[in-house]
């Protein structure tokens, strides 16, 4: 979360303040201590108090959000976030006889298992970088899951203070590492060029620039996103839920859909990333072909525009338009990719093309005066909680389209309501974050 808060905020805002970031990392981090401490005594209740409250204050904060939806499709968002928020309240918050503390240890565990047993999977199977050590996270991740259901070294009730000590600690180091980054930054290096985003090496072609840039103005035109879902091809008539939004589906051919997506700004900016031979022709090709191994690189090619992807494949499922974005960052980050011919499922597909782009466009679009108030305002936000998330499901798998388009509508949807101010009634705004529109359905040629 952090990583995508100080992305957003921008480095020059934090720069010349360094030690400062630092400190509160520790200060996180003597925390995480204190929660340690607190749960020796076998119960924990002051921490399950501070930290209720606190939840439940951001729970009431967003239900504002809930009453002024514009639409179904942005009501089911916002109650998803606010249901986050509320949901670690009520179990913190819930008396000893209603085994809150019991219930939630269950949950987290049955979110550490199917995380870690996903985890291990692609890490054994797909050997993306840093496989191995996915591999010891998704064991440590059962190991953990194991000791909250057997209430094990602790009850339940310390047990959830640890894991908010952890989520403390983690956080708090994450700050800390962050402040001595900024010491090191200079004035004109992108802050995604730090190793706490360059993990896979999508970065690399993140731009620098000297001189400040100015804001858009927002008659500019928007940048156009084309999303190809997997489900929406012609030849595909099997649902896979979430399989088919985020992966692939089988087709009615033996084949499989994976879906695509790309970035249209004008008719002389065309982002679209294909391979030069087509991967889908079967299900266990396409299987044998998911590896992050050198050995199965091949060589892509970059599509000249959207009316000629149209013409040569078929149109996209939906479309959306985003105006918070640097235009100048984003043609620098797309003639630095354009570069490599290189094309890997796992590495280096439309998707990697697209999501590390955008992030590079969105460095500082959220700057301006009282950096830490800004930093308040976006932690507090349920949906930056999900866009991290969504942002550590790529890291340790690959960036897909589905990723990208949810990841990209929960940071444009949380821009929009922090940019509000910080009061209840004008923190959220009536319109969606990414507005988004479905084309028709796509049929056969006859």
């Amino acid at each position: 979360m952090l990583k995508i808060a100080f992305l957003l905020i921008g480095p020059a805002a934090f720069r010349p303040v360094w030690m400062l970031v630092a400190a509160l990392g520790l200060g996180v981090v003597s925390l995480a201590g204190g929660v340690v401490w607190d749960a020796l005594d076998g119960e924990a209740r002051l921490s399950h108090q501070l930290f209720g409250s606190l939840f439940l204050m951001v729970a009431l904060f967003h239900l504002v959000a809930v009453t002024n939806a514009p639409d179904r499709r942005e009501l089911v968002h916002r109650l998803w976030r606010l249901a986050l928020p509320l949901a670690v309240a009520a179990a913190l918050l819930a008396p000893p006889s209603l085994q809150g503390d019991w219930i939630a240890s269950v949950v987290i565990a049955l979110a550490l298992v199917i995380d870690g047993v996903i985890r291990l999977g692609i890490a054994l199977v797909v050997h993306v970088p840093g496989w191995r050590r996915n591999t010891l996270v998704a064991l440590a991740q059962l190991g953990g899951a194991a000791g909250l259901f057997w209430q094990w070294p602790l009850a339940p009730e310390p047990n959830i203070a640890l894991v908010l000590a952890l989520s403390l600690a983690l956080s708090g180091w994450v700050l800390l590492r962050m402040g001595l980054h900024l010491r090191r930054l200079d004035d004109k290096t992108s802050i995604l060029r730090s190793t706490l985003y360059s993990t896979r090496d999508w970065h690399a072609h993140a731009p620098s620039f000297a001189d400040p840039e100015m804001p858009r103005s927002p008659d500019e035109r928007p940048l156009m996103m084309y999303n190809w879902m997997p489900s929406g091809a012609p030849n595909v008539t099997m649902r896979l839920p979430v399989i088919d939004r985020y992966f692939a589906v089988p087709d009615t051919d033996g084949g499989m859909s994976s879906g695509h997506v790309s970035l249209e700004l004008g008719a002389d900016f065309y982002v679209s990333y294909y391979p030069n031979e087509e991967i889908e022709r079967s299900s266990s090709d396409f299987i044998n072909t998911m590896s992050g191994e050198p050995t199965h690189n091949m060589e892509g090619s970059f599509v000249p525009s959207f009316a000629f992807e149209v013409e040569d494949w078929r149109a996209p499922n939906r479309q959306f338009m985003l105006r918070r974005f640097s235009e100048r960052r984003l043609r620098a980050y797309w003639d630095s990719f354009r570069q490599d011919k290189t094309y890997s499922l796992v590495n280096r597909n439309c998707a990697v093309a697209v999501g590390p782009g955008l992030e590079a466009a969105m460095e500082g679009v959220h700057a301006g005066p009282r950096p830490f108030l800004r930093l308040l305002r976006l932690m507090v936000d349920p949906g930056l909680w999900l866009a991290a998330l969504i942002r550590g499901r790529a890291d340790f798998l690959t960036w897909t389209p589905g990723f990208v388009v949810d990841y990209m509508g929960e940071l444009n949807r949380m821009l929009d309501q922090c940019e509000q101010g910080m009061g209840l009634r004008a923190a959220f705004p009536s319109a969606p974050g990414m507005v988004g529109q479905d084309f028709p359905p796509v049929c056969d040629e006859a």
